[in-house]
């Protein structure tokens, strides 16, 4: 049995090389399989957009075109970050594009409704009724604030 598996990460480098489906590893334990780096279901980065202090060359794919899902937590990460995915073939489940606070709520609300197989639109409203519910922004500002496809 396939478990689906969620990478986070805290530094970009090693988040680009997973989102590009390269390095994939396979943990097997009795009957469960996990994938791990480039294995994974879906990359996700929370943290300082380190893209918006420097240059980061988008990873070599082993396999072009075989991006993984995504999630970017940080400021503004729709510019900075959507060029790669779209060279990688990666699919943004969830970007934002204004400054914001990347905390817990709203990667939980948005893993939910990607873990349910919701649609960009869903994903997109989960992670803005969270954002707004603690950052206390209104709806349509949390709305305006995350991007999906």
């Amino acid at each position: 049995m396939k478990v689906r598996t969620i990478l986070c990460f805290v530094f970009a480098s090693f988040f680009t090389v997973s989102a590009a489906g390269n390095n994939a590893k396979t943990l097997k334990r009795d009957k469960i399989e996990i994938g791990i780096g480039g294995g994974s279901d879906l990359a996700v980065y929370v943290g300082h957009n380190g893209l918006m202090d420097f240059k980061l060359e988008p990873p070599k794919q082993k396999k072009p075109g075989e991006g993984k899902n995504t999630i970017v937590l940080a400021c503004k990460s729709k510019p900075y970050f959507k060029p790669y995915f779209d060279k990688l073939g990666s699919r943004s489940v969830l970007l934002t594009t204004g400054f914001m606070a990347p905390e817990a709520y709203s990667l939980e609300a948005a893993v939910a409704g990607w873990l349910a197989g919701e649609d960009g639109e869903r994903i997109r409203n989960r992670a803005a009724a969270a954002y707004n519910k603690y950052q206390k922004c209104g709806m349509r500002g949390a709305r305006r604030l995350f991007f999906a496809e």
